[in-house]
């Protein structure tokens, strides 16, 4: 069956569709105007959808209702096709496509929260980046169809490099893989959260024999419960220290309100952060984490920096305790356990890269979410509570056993630990972590560091015998999900860490020649105005700082404080910096990058950084 990537523009006057036949690369267009077909057939479009794997970028809630409308209505005007398109944008109609042939880049790539398809191409690295070149809601000039034509042309172009990424073709892959296990279809358009969804109902229909039907909206609603509720005491009553015993207490102290959406997010809850074990901890709805300084360790001879993280935290405890939603029966704990011991096996026969163990590993990690989703049949706020809370404690656990025996702890991280070990004292800090992995019957893996070098807790370097383990600033692969800016910064970072100081960043930097990488990207919210310079311009925007440039402005009317009148707020991208707009790839000679600024910018984070002797 042949792939098809394609679009539709919708605008008063005017609709296109455009589809891109993998294979071959042919185009072909189907296109409307002041309600004539001025190219293609119906019946083209008939065929194509029936006959061949639509790719499309959001194309499940906006693009296949509209062909499927454009099918059913074959008399259908160009103001019916745009008043239909503008109800699916503002959803006021919800339609979902249910064709098991197509493939929604966007719903396969995200959770939640979507990115745009023009900031997806420049992930991508894409030539050229537009938006929509005419505003939606005004009818279109006859002579403006071969600029809107280009423009859905090159969200085409984005879409195919975007299916042969390999992140989604492993994705896809995971997915074809699960439905021929499962003898099931629909899942290559489904997050890994919403592939969850369908699974989880499938391992309670095998366990119970019920239908979903009879138990998809079924859900525990526990009210409002202190934390203390949640408290395992296995793990609550473990602690021997008044600090250990202090934040049992200060947890226990919070409430949890199940019917109010606004108690159960991250800001509404004050957790505690406590100075405790040598480190200032903050506890959170997200897990544990230090509040670490910027610092740089390097082992000695006499010293060695351990890292020990415990494995599937989260899944071990929702196992080991048996934490199961109470309008549930337990056979969906008792899956969940043959889901981890699988993995498990495969990970130790050297299998643990496998579609079959990354569809497992998905399971894993998605299950634990759904105890606090309020779309999800698994809702119960306790059990999501038992896992994170008593996740947290149990770290917590950790550090006291290995600070009470005289190790200094420099970090932790939702479920890890990292100490410095004297070489000396080895046996005895592997003895505390192995007595305390058997004791809750947990596993976990070791790392020894040569330097592990951070600016805070959630991005750092660190150097092992075999490799390099990096997050955030000092990571520099670009990620689809993620924003884009200065790439350059973190490969300037990394390479000079790796190299220790012998390769500085103003090397790094001035020896790059990836334009792209002195990049930054952004959609700017539709309240404003942009202008480069004095010129207004489109809402994406990429850019590279530069000594030949203009400002980048972003222009809205506020209300004043003071008169209550409506005046002109003016930000800057970048304040006091100069840009090119890179919306267009163009290739030069000397592109003129303003290289003292990245170098800058790197140098401050080295200077932060101070070294600990240790």
């Amino acid at each position: 069956m042949k792939t098809v990537f394609f679009d539709i523009e919708a605008l008063p006057n005017y609709f296109l569709i455009l589809f891109k036949d993998a294979d071959s690369g042919k185009q072909y267009h189907w296109e409307m105007f002041e309600d004539k077909v001025i190219d293609g057939t119906t019946g083209v479009v008939e065929a194509i959808y029936n006959q061949c794997y639509l790719v499309g970028y959001n194309s499940n809630q906006f693009d296949i209702p509209l062909l499927l409308y454009l099918a059913q209505n074959k008399k259908a005007t160009n103001k019916m096709l745009y008043e239909k398109g503008q109800a699916l944008i503002n959803k006021r109609q919800m339609q979902f496509n249910n064709n098991e042939k197509s493939i929604d880049l966007m719903s396969l790539c995200f959770n939640v929260t979507p990115k745009s398809l023009k900031l997806i191409g420049c992930s991508l690295k894409m030539p050229k980046l537009q938006d929509l070149p005419l505003p939606f809601d005004r009818p279109v000039l006859e002579e403006d169809l071969p600029l809107i034509r280009q423009y859905c042309e090159n969200d085409v172009l984005v879409t195919e490099a975007l299916y042969y990424h390999k992140d989604v073709q492993n994705a896809l892959e995971i997915r074809k893989a699960v439905e021929e296990e499962y003898n099931i279809k629909g899942l290559l358009s489904k997050s890994d959260s919403s592939m969850g969804n369908v699974l989880y109902k499938i391992w309670y229909s095998q366990g119970t024999g019920l239908d979903p039907s009879e138990f998809a909206k079924t859900q525990t609603n526990r009210g409002v419960f202190p934390f203390s509720d949640a408290l395992i005491p296995e793990i609550s009553n473990s602690f021997l220290t008044a600090s250990g015993k202090y934040i049992v207490k200060a947890l226990s102290a919070l409430k949890l309100d199940s019917n109010s959406k606004k108690n159960k997010k991250k800001t509404e809850l004050k957790y505690p952060c406590v100075k405790a074990f040598g480190l200032v901890l903050q506890y959170g709805a997200g897990g544990l984490h230090s509040k670490d300084l910027p610092e740089e360790y390097n082992a000695t001879p006499e010293m060695t920096i351990r890292d020990w993280d415990i494995e599937n935290m989260y899944p071990a405890i929702c196992i080991n305790y048996s934490i199961n939603p109470l309008h549930l029966d337990d056979c969906m704990v008792k899956r969940y356990k043959s889901t981890r011991d699988e993995r498990l096996m495969l990970k130790a026969n050297g299998q643990g890269k496998t579609k079959k163990a990354n569809s497992l590993k998905i399971m894993l990690v998605s299950y634990v979410g759904k105890f606090g989703s309020e779309f999800s049949f698994l809702r119960d706020d306790l059990c999501l509570l038992q896992v994170s809370l008593n996740g947290q404690l149990l770290i917590t656990k950790l550090l006291e056993s290995l600070y009470c025996t005289g190790f200094k702890l420099i970090s932790v991280n939702t479920d890890g630990v990292v100490s410095l070990v004297p070489v000396g004292r080895t046996a005895l800090y592997e003895s505390i972590v192995n007595d305390f992995a058997k004791g809750f019957n947990i596993t976990g893996e070791y790392n020894t560091y040569k330097r592990y070098i951070r600016r805070d807790v959630n991005n750092y370097f660190s150097l092992t015998a075999t490799g390099i383990k990096v997050k955030g600033i000092f990571d520099d692969e670009v990620y689809l999900t993620k924003g884009f800016r200065f790439p350059v910064l973190k490969t300037a970072l990394k390479k000079y860490y790796v190299s220790n100081g012998e390769l500085s960043v103003e090397e790094v930097i001035k020896g790059h020649t990836d334009i792209y990488d002195f990049c930054i990207a952004q959609k700017v919210g539709k309240q404003f105005k942009v202008f480069y310079g004095e010129e207004e311009t489109q809402h994406s925007v990429r850019a590279y700082v530069s000594t030949k440039g203009k400002e980048i402005t972003k222009h809205k009317m506020v209300k004043d404080k003071k008169t209550g009148k409506d005046k002109l707020s003016v930000s800057t991208l970048l304040k006091d910096k100069k840009f090119v707009l890179f919306n267009d790839y163009v290739e030069e000679a000397d592109y003129q990058i303003d290289y003292p600024y990245y170098i800058a910018e790197c140098q401050k984070i080295i200077d932060k950084i101070k070294k600990v002797e240790i």
